[in-house]
């Protein structure tokens, strides 16, 4: 049966409401649930290791990195969350190997978890609802690509880089107070 399923790709499957079944599956080498937008529910994914490199979910159902890491988490380089309903990222602490974070449209407040993930390259929280302080991207190492568009509510960010960033996209903060502190490199 399902248990030794091992690559499960479900893109666009719109009218999908529940991937409980997966649960008899043991690891994944590859997950991908980008645009099940009719998911209700992760349940069934919890503690199901994921080998490949790459885990999207495009839905709204997800509201807590808690449901999905830290069993995905160490072998996660790219994290794909658009339209996630997250209010924080505590959780994201075990993805160390993450290179690229997607979450648009998330109403994420606190940024401090992403400290931990010193292998971060690019970000992308377009259209976050809910951010005001980007400051804690100044201290991400290899952060090269930062994509803070639709951002509305953004005030700050960060007084210093410690990467060499390469682009910054800031298209329709509206209340962005200062570029003080932008790296050299852009």
């Amino acid at each position: 049966g399902a248990k030794q399923l091992r690559r499960v790709v479900l893109n666009d499957c719109r009218s999908l409401v529940s991937v409980k079944p997966l649960s008899a599956c043991e690891a994944f080498d590859e997950l991908d649930l980008s645009g099940c937008t009719g998911l209700n529910s992760v349940e069934g994914l919890a503690g199901k290791p994921v080998g490949g490199a790459e885990f999207s979910l495009h839905s709204d159902v997800l509201t807590s990195l808690a449901e999905l890491l830290p069993a995905l988490g160490p072998t996660i380089t790219k994290l794909d969350l658009r339209g996630a309903m997250l209010r924080d990222l505590m959780g994201i602490e075990s993805a160390r190997n993450l290179k690229r974070l997607v979450a648009l449209g998330t109403a994420v407040t606190d940024l401090a978890p992403l400290c931990s993930l010193g292998q971060l390259e690019e970000i992308d929280l377009c259209d976050n609802t809910a951010l005001i302080d980007a400051g804690t991207l100044g201290a991400l190492p290899h952060l090269n690509r930062v994509d803070l568009g639709g951002c509305r509510k953004l005030e700050r960010l960060p007084a210093r880089w410690s990467a060499p960033l390469e682009f910054l996209e800031l298209i329709g903060c509206e209340r962005l107070q200062s570029l003080d502190g932008l790296p050299e490199s852009l």
